[in-house]
């Protein structure tokens, strides 16, 4: 769900959305690797903790090769990724993810007290 209420209006649908797809490619096989994510909208920017932190298989994929698509039912958005290492944008980036999940009390609590590894996906324009 979008935490900024000025989502541009091709991002709705996803902003509704609690969870979304993340196709990259394979940092070794070079095929299609899609996982579903939780994930906060700010503005075109998609932000989406990984579960299993720097460890996580498609983070990695980010990584190496940045160009992604996001995915939700039959819609798709490409966009460029990068790991949030930026203060500011990561104390946002767990402010929406927060607001977002915020009926998941514990999780939120320890994302407040530990910040998650975050990837932020700039999404592109509509053509």
């Amino acid at each position: 769900m979008a935490d900024d209420a000025r989502v541009p209006r091709d991002l709705t649908a996803l902003a509704r959305a609690s969870t979304c797809r993340i196709a990259t490619t394979g940092r070794v096989t070079g095929r299609e690797h899609v996982a579903t994510v939780w994930f906060a909208l700010v503005g075109r920017t998609l932000y989406a903790p990984s579960r299993h932190g720097l460890d996580g298989d498609w983070l990695r994929n980010v990584v190496a090769s940045p160009d992604v698509e996001v995915r939700r039912r039959r819609r798709t958005w490409a966009g460029v990724g990068h790991v949030v290492v930026e203060p500011d944008e990561l104390a946002r980036a767990v402010d929406a993810l927060v607001t977002t999940y915020a009926r998941y009390r514990e999780i939120t609590d320890a994302w407040r007290s530990h910040p998650p590894v975050v990837v932020g996906i700039a999404l592109a324009d509509p053509a």
